[in-house]
């Protein structure tokens, strides 16, 4: 322990002012080879102070004001210290022995009136105070959030603050950081998902939605795919209090039913790169872990961090049954108009349970509905439905009290069926059916003239179909052809377009299906029958035709 008598008085001339916004301001202190054990003045009042430094050293931190000096604090260089009111700080070095490039920030949180506006409690989720209602200054924020494809586990935290504190400057507090987090780290805003104080009252931390998989900025290496809860306080030899315990395994609870996680097992992450860990090295943690699991630190604090283990307990047990871990092993891919590569569907239960699964296509069109009872789903889909039409898939997965889960399946992209004639009728001068089944110098000449064509695909798929349409390929150009669908249900043409004829090659032309009832069942095939209708000025020589139907 050193003597306060060895400590030096530093001026603070040579201090920056940096506002923060409205509420929050900040002054720094630099010194390139501070000389320790030192007293250094601040500009003005704060309620925080922060460091960061270059070297081994570790380094411990007082703050005073009218001759009364706070117990030392372990400073760190991720967040500030909570000081309440003060005007100077003490330093001394506790291990290590190179400290240089020492900066200082002193933070001044003025209380202000919060509305401590809630996303109120539901039975499954604590009650959570908004950003809006902690009183965060959304202007200094540097950056859109980003996400992650998924919340795999959660780090716990402690800000390393004041333990006891008036629960009332919780929010005074999370200002603070909030602020050293941004202007001084320069990180693009606060690094926590969430914050509890010591009344178990949980705050919203980093901008993005407290259901989506927010990327934070609290565990080096390992933000991706975690979600970082920190405790607001210093755990280092003092355990938080019973409220704040208790609105940690609800949050806990609530946020990793929110992604489907259990919170005893155990997550595989891929590291970005810290003291421990090489980037790209796959790390096997627990999904409550502790942020010394991660990277180098003692955070959360040895009482807090002893706590971890019977906290997941108590978390596992919270607002059961729930849904683990579902996934499908492979995407969508269409084979044919009713038919996807098969899709295999996992899940774990904790208990046995009657669940049910639904494939959703787009607009909401329910594809097909699956259930069954066990403590696991383990099914493999055949790809076969009555209907696939193109575009965005999901699927469902619920069981009574749990709650559901709601994964995408991929895009698939639309079908497209087309058919030659089978039948040619009309004012054919010469040729026929056959002339119109392949381009093969057999010509079909007439001035206006009728097909009909076998569609390979089911009613079911054609009543669902976007598009119908025909194709004409002439032998000869030089007049334009007006060409029509009949539709069935009214006995009418239902003109698709003109196309100016150019021998040799393709013009197709086609309506939304929803416009008419452009198919007839063959009973026979089993295929749908479409009619087209071609017409000119004059005579034709056509190569061939096709009729064309996509979903």
């Amino acid at each position: 322990m050193l003597a306060t008598a060895a400590v030096g008085l530093v001026s603070p001339s040579a201090a920056s002012v940096v506002p923060s916004g409205p509420a929050v301001r900040i002054a720094t202190v630099d010194r390139p080879a501070p000389r320790l054990p030192a007293t250094i003045l601040a500009p003005r009042t704060f309620q925080l102070v922060g460091a960061s430094w270059r070297g081994d050293g570790r380094l411990e931190v007082r703050a005073g004001k009218g001759g009364a000096w706070t117990p030392w604090s372990p400073l760190v260089h991720e967040s500030p210290t909570w000081t309440d009111d003060a005007t100077m700080v003490q330093l001394r070095r506790s291990g290590g022995s190179a400290v240089t490039d020492l900066h200082l920030a002193f933070i001044t949180s003025p209380p202000v009136a919060p509305s401590l506006a809630v996303q109120p409690a539901t039975p499954t989720r604590p009650a959570i105070i908004t950003r809006a209602g902690w009183g965060a200054d959304e202007s200094i924020r540097r950056g859109p959030p980003l996400y992650a494809s998924s919340v795999k586990m959660a780090f716990v935290h402690h800000t390393d603050t004041a333990s006891v504190y008036p629960c009332s400057d919780a929010p005074r507090i999370i200002r603070g950081i909030y602020a050293y987090h941004v202007l001084s780290n320069g990180w693009n805003d606060i690094g926590y998902n969430f914050l509890v104080d010591r009344c178990g009252r949980v705050y919203e931390g980093r901008y993005g939605g407290t259901t989506r998989p927010v990327i934070g900025a609290h565990t080096l290496g390992m933000n991706t795919s975690s979600t970082g809860i920190a405790m607001i306080g210093n755990f280092i030899s003092s355990r938080p209090t019973t409220a704040a315990v208790t609105a940690l395994e609800r949050l806990l609870a609530w946020r990793l039913d929110v992604a489907h996680v259990d919170p005893l097992a155990h997550a595989e992450m891929i590291s970005g790169g810290n003291e421990y860990f090489h980037p790209g090295q796959h790390v096997v943690l627990r999904v409550i872990s502790g942020h010394r699991d991660g990277s180098a630190t003692s955070c959360p604090g040895v009482a807090l961090y002893a706590m971890l283990p019977s906290i997941a307990q108590a978390v596992a047990k919270i607002g059961l049954p729930k849904i683990y871990y579902p996934r499908s092993d492979l995407n969508m891919k269409r084979i044919a108009p009713g038919e996807s590569r098969p899709v295999h569907f996992l899940a774990r239960f904790s208990h046995t349970t009657r669940w049910t699964l639904k494939l959703i296509g787009p607009g909401g069109m329910q594809i097909l509905t699956r259930t069954g009872t066990g403590s696991a789903l383990n099914w493999r889909w055949n790809g076969q439905a009555p209907v696939l039409p193109g575009g965005a898939y999901h699927w469902t997965l619920t069981a009574p009290g749990a709650s559901s889960t709601n994964r995408p399946l991929g895009t698939i992209r639309d079908w497209n069926r087309s058919a030659h004639p089978v039948s040619v009728g009309g004012g054919v001068v010469s040729g026929g059916a056959g002339s119109l089944q392949a381009v093969d110098g057999n010509v079909l000449t007439a001035s206006s003239f009728t097909t009909d064509s076998r569609i390979p695909v089911t009613a079911t798929q054609f009543d669902h179909a976007k598009t119908v349409g025909s194709s004409i390929i002439p032998d000869a150009g030089g007049q334009p052809v007006t060409m029509e669908l009949w539709n069935f249900a009214t006995s009418q043409w239902v003109t698709l377009g003109t196309c100016p004829l150019v021998a040799g090659e393709r013009c197709t032309r086609s309506i939304p299906a929803s416009r008419g009832t452009f198919g007839q069942r063959d009973a026979g095939s089993g295929t749908m029958v479409m009619r087209a209708r071609y017409s000119a000025a004059n005579q034709m020589s056509v190569e061939l035709t096709s009729s064309i139907v996509t979903g």
